[in-house]
């Protein structure tokens, strides 16, 4: 009995655990990056830990001066598809702080399309209204316990990573 036409061809038959390969290999290929802006090394590490066990396939760097940020993002070839889809961002730090960062990437060809989310301890409403207005796509209050963390972090990632189809993906492919 013939095969049903679906529409492509498979040329070849692939034994079941080489498709498995295959779709683990394509996973990897399409796996997403995130930015953490964070000068606190340990609640970098926390967050970097709570994304880890929340099983989200998620490739993270993490920066320490907000300086430094820009001279990442125009390190990056144009066109390879190799900005992060986020930027988890704190508010709070020394050399340039959060809103200035924020400024310079919603004002930058490179970085304005890119979803940054504020992840800070400053529960502040100034802070907050000040970021939204500044273009921050979202606000969270860094939580003190570690499986609210957890949570926070899951639902973001899922929410900007999976079920948001914004445009910016597009114009990387």
């Amino acid at each position: 009995m013939g095969a049903k036409h679906t529409g492509f061809r498979c040329p070849f038959f692939i034994q079941s655990s080489d498709v498995i390969k295959k779709i683990n290999f394509a996973k990897a290929m399409n796996k997403k990056s995130i930015l953490i802006v964070d000068d606190n090394r340990l609640d970098a590490d926390l967050i970097q830990l709570a994304i880890d066990e929340c099983g989200m396939n998620v490739k993270s760097t993490f920066i320490e001066d907000s300086p430094d940020v820009m001279h990442y993002l125009h390190a990056i070839e144009p066109g390879s598809g190799t900005l992060p889809s986020l930027i988890l961002l704190d508010l709070k730090m020394p050399k340039m702080d959060g809103m200035e960062l924020l400024t310079l990437l919603k004002s930058d060809e490179t970085s304005s399309r890119i979803p940054v989310v504020i992840l800070s301890s400053s529960e502040q409403p100034c802070d907050i209204e000040c970021t939204i207005k500044s273009s921050a796509n979202a606000y969270i209050v860094k939580p003190f316990d570690y499986s609210e963390l957890c949570n926070v972090l899951k639902q973001t990632l899922q929410f900007w990573l999976n079920v948001n189809t914004g445009s910016f993906e597009l114009e990387q492919i």
